[in-house]
This record gives C-alpha cells, sequence and structure tokens, in this order.
C-alpha cells in the first residue's frame, strides 16, 4: 500500500484512485470539476517526486555498497602488491649472495690454480704471501683476464 504525504497529510493512493474515479464521472457529468483536477495533479506530482526520491535512495544504497566493495578490493591489492615487492627483494638478496659465492669461487679456484703452477719454496712465501704474490705478479697477469676488475690489486 502506498501513501502519498501532501501538505503534512497522508493520504492512500487506493483512496486517490477513487477520488480520480469519482472526479472523472462528476466531469462526465457536466460538473465544474477543474479545481479538483488541480489538486489531483498536485498529488501526482508529489506521488511521482516520491518515486523519484526512493530511486534515489536505492541508487545511493547500492552505490555505497559498490564503494566497499572497491574499497575492500583495492586494500587487498594493496596487501598482494606489498607481499610481492617483499618477495622480490628476497629474490634479489638471493642473487646478490649467489653472485658473490661466484667470486669466492672464482678467486679460490685462481688461488688453488696459481698454487699449483708455483709452489711456495720456502718459509718466507708461507708466511708473507703477500710479498711472494707480488713478487711473481708477471706470470699472474696471464689469469688478469678471469679476474673481476674489483678484484685486481687486493688480496686474495
Amino acid at each position: 500500500m502506498q501513501v502519498v504525504a501532501n501538505n503534512g497529510n497522508a493520504v492512500l493512493m487506493p483512496e486517490v484512485k477513487a477520488i480520480e474515479s469519482e472526479v472523472s464521472d462528476a466531469q462526465k457529468a457536466r460538473l465544474k470539476v477543474l479545481c479538483l483536477r488541480d489538486h489531483l495533479a498536485k498529488v501526482h506530482e508529489v506521488e511521482a517526486g516520491g518515486r523519484c526520491s526512493s530511486l534515489l535512495k536505492e541508487a545511493k544504497i547500492s552505490n555505497s555498497l559498490v564503494i566497499k566493495a572497491a574499497t575492500r578490493d583495492l586494500e587487498q591489492r594493496q596487501k598482494d602488491l606489498v607481499a610481492a615487492q617483499e618477495q622480490i627483494r628476497q629474490a634479489e638478496r638471493c642473487v646478490e649472495a649467489f653472485k658473490l659465492d661466484s667470486l669466492k669461487i672464482l678467486s679460490d679456484v685462481l688461488k688453488s690454480s696459481f698454487e699449483e703452477s708455483f709452489p711456495p719454496r720456502n718459509l718466507d712465501e708461507h708466511l708473507y704471501p703477500e710479498k711472494f704474490l707480488l713478487s711473481v705478479s708477471a706470470r699472474f697477469m696471464r689469469y688478469s683476464h678471469i679476474i673481476p676488475s674489483n678484484y685486481i690489486g687486493s688480496s686474495l
């Protein structure tokens, strides 16, 4: 049952329909009912405004629900992004660790091959390997193309 408010007076829609039919009957009987028609037109305007208002309220409610859902989706995607960024940082740290391991292995290989090629001849070479390495640097330069540039000149 639909109710239309008109200047603070509530009118039920079935009553409005009954009044309309009586006004139509009176008009057919050639009675002057123009002022009644004006009042009924106002009632219909109020009814149309009420329907429009209810549609706007429904639209507002559905819009707020959509906004809440979109906000939750955005928050979840932000959490996923933060998690993915952390995984990327961990992967980058692993790659750096593997690179350092690779350089250490290369250094150990070069040191081992150098020691095989030039075994120490006396105790000084064992006690002061840096001096020995500098003295034979000319022979060692044949391996310089393998050594990374940041390792040249540093002690192994």
